[in-house]
């Protein structure tokens, strides 16, 4: 096994201990920071404002975190969040 996947397999737990419903899907060491991709796997979408729930998106909409720094470097995530659809 590569570094490369061993990093990638170390993130992909690291995820999955510090929230069940995200999906690792990359990361990215640059010069200033570390950059993490990951991605919800919920299924079923509840709106936060009416309750609905829904299966269907419509969109999807991107945040980004900020973190505590790892060895050093800036550690930033990036999640890619789905918008359910209303009646």
């Amino acid at each position: 096994m590569t570094k490369q996947e061993e990093r990638g397999h170390f993130m992909k737990d690291m995820i999955k201990m510090l929230d069940q419903t995200l999906k690792y899907e990359r990361h990215e060491i640059v010069e200033d920071g570390i950059y993490i991709w990951v991605k919800s796997k919920r299924k079923i979408l509840t709106c936060p404002y009416c309750g609905y729930k829904s299966r269907e998106t419509h969109s999807k909409y991107h945040r980004t975190a900020q973190d505590l720094p790892i060895s050093g470097k800036k550690s930033i995530y990036r999640n890619s969040e789905p918008e359910n659809v209303l009646p």
